[in-house]
């Protein structure tokens, strides 16, 4: 890299580069943003409706080419930036790099390449969308897609052009999904099947939480049954924590450390996960994972039943496999989850078998003006 790097610097002994001696984080943004403007504002070689590349039957302009490296731009700026801090002007886009594959490419083209990568991607989804009727036509054009992303900014609330891009092939690919699992056509699964890929994968996806029988252990404060706060109640759980791991019981910790200390039994199992969960989000996440005999950290907390703050810990007394959720009662999300999976291979298959040509003036698509 250090040779590469050395060549190009060689072959542009003519080029202003900017001195650097110290790159700062505020000054790495600026310089990035000035080579945001320098090549935004580069003037294009080529008309906007004239067509640079073919994928299957659809025709790409230099327009649409242009408007997703104007997506790109920032993600191979931040490829190439941090080897090339000095040279982040306008001769960065013609710098001589290494692309994925170790070979040789410029910043250019690398992103000409990468945008086009995406664009086959969406082209294969809305040629799906019009073998299955879900669009029309005059509906499946770049055209089409501006208009409806003019029409999202109509309002108040703005939106990207890389976030409307998400939106629209987000819920386009769910459309085609829904087309393509029906009886009788390419993801379509029947029950036995379905059930088997149920099986295959329930450990990792199906499984309900197991059952936990906790001793918790606490005391209140900011409550006017004591003199306690958060750190005196939280200094005191600590002691008592102490005290119990060494084998003492309650009655001890109340007689020698603290009579306001208190115990209950807190259950989390499949039907109180998500209460638990929501009351006490920090305790929750440690306990899910504790084993028999384990001591959970001191946490502070509310008890939702009676809105009263609490300093406490836990002690896992048991804990009992919950298997795995029935087949029947969650099906329609399996079969969805199923299909999706095998909606992106699908995808995948027909971008591998995607006729691309990319035509003479497909190389001098720069950007946006």
């Amino acid at each position: 890299m250090a040779e590469t790097r050395h060549n190009s610097r060689e072959k542009k002994k003519t080029s202003k580069l900017v001195p650097i001696l110290i790159i700062t984080p505020l000054l790495l943004t600026i310089i990035i943003a000035s080579v945001f403007f320098v090549y935004y504002e580069q003037s294009k070689n080529v008309d906007d409706n004239e067509v640079v590349a073919k994928i299957n039957g659809f025709e790409i302009t230099a327009k649409e080419l242009a408007a997703r490296m104007a997506i790109d731009k920032k993600s191979v700026v931040d490829k190439f930036g941090k080897d090339y801090k000095d040279e982040l002007n306008e001769d960065f886009w013609d710098l001589e790099v290494k692309d994925d594959n170790n070979n040789n490419t410029n910043p250019r083209e690398y992103l000409q390449n990468m945008a086009l990568e995406e664009i086959v991607k969406y082209k294969v989804q809305l040629q799906i969308a019009l073998d299955n009727g879900i669009l029309s036509k005059d509906e499946a054009t770049y055209d089409a897609f501006v208009k409806g992303y003019q029409t999202a900014n109509k309002g108040k609330k703005k939106i990207s052009e890389k976030k409307y891009y998400e939106k629209y092939y987000n819920e386009l690919s769910e459309k085609n999904r829904a087309a393509l699992s029906e009886n009788g056509k390419p993801l379509y699964v029947d029950d036995e099947n379905l059930r088997n890929w149920f099986d295959e994968v329930k450990g990792k996806a199906y499984k309900k939480i197991d059952s936990f029988s906790f001793d918790i252990y606490y005391a209140n404060y900011d409550d006017a049954s004591n003199n306690l706060n958060a750190d005196s109640a939280k200094a005191i759980i600590k002691n008592a924590k102490n005290a119990i791991k060494d084998g003492n019981s309650l009655s001890f910790v109340k007689n020698n450390i603290s009579k306001f200390v208190f115990k209950q039994t807190m259950d989390i199992n499949y039907k109180t996960a998500t209460e638990k969960q929501k009351n006490y989000p920090s305790f929750y996440k440690e306990a899910v994972n504790m084993k028999i005999g384990d001591f959970s950290k001191v946490y502070l907390g509310v008890r939702p039943q009676h809105n009263v703050k609490v300093a406490f810990f836990g002690v896992c007394k048991s804990r009992k496999s919950g298997g795995y959720l029935d087949f029947e009662s969650v099906k329609s999300t399996i079969f969805k989850n199923y299909t999706s999976e095998e909606y992106d291979k699908y995808v995948e298959s027909k971008v591998k078998a995607a006729k691309v040509k990319k035509l003479e003036k497909f190389s001098k698509v720069t950007g946006l003006d």
